[in-house]
């Protein structure tokens, strides 16, 4: 599906020399994945084990996110017979339209990239509301086994202030995270 994704002429060229699945079929493989706001367990599932393979070097890695503004748009989802379109923290649902922050992973060794996170946010996301998904992001990924060395954002003023309120100053542009173990 990624060189399809990236370049349809090289897939339809590279059908003429292999047996590569249609379309159709990789479109329909894609649709049996459950993709709903939050945290992906699917995703977080198939990077666990890909992890397994990874040497550690491999699993450090830094946590990008940013908002998306999308088109307004409500569409019936008949698999998970809802509405989509409307604010979604994963957990809980509105009715107002909404734009979407997304949470990607990105290793530092290796050559690798994986969303892992996403909501649907009415308006840009409050400060409070992103330091709370950016923690429940942060927890997951360090659950699965990677090693978060950074956090990239663009600087706008919420993200600054979800930054801020995690302990960031200018002296000190950083801010701890873990998991307390028993």
């Amino acid at each position: 599906m990624p060189l399809l994704k990236r370049s349809p002429k090289s897939c339809a060229f590279l059908r003429l020399l292999l047996r590569l699945l249609s379309r159709r079929t990789l479109q329909s493989v894609l649709s049996t994945v459950h993709f709903a706001a939050g945290i992906n367990a699917h995703v977080f599932g198939a990077l666990q084990r890909a992890l397994q393979k990874m040497s550690d070097r491999d699993r450090y890695c830094c946590l990008l996110f940013d908002e998306m503004s999308i088109t307004e748009n409500v569409s019936f989802n008949q698999k998970l017979d809802c509405i989509e379109g409307y604010e979604d923290y994963g957990t809980e649902r509105t009715c107002n339209f909404a734009n979407a922050p997304l949470f990607m992973v990105r290793g530092l060794h290796r050559k690798w990239k994986q969303p892992v996170a996403y909501y649907f946010i009415r308006g840009s996301t409050k400060a409070g509301l992103l330091m709370k998904f950016l923690k429940e992001v942060l927890g997951a990924c360090q659950n699965a086994g990677l090693h978060i060395v950074a956090t990239v954002c663009d600087m706008g003023a919420n993200n600054v202030s979800a930054l801020q309120m995690l302990g960031t100053t200018r002296r000190k542009p950083f801010f701890g995270f873990g998991i307390k173990r028993l």
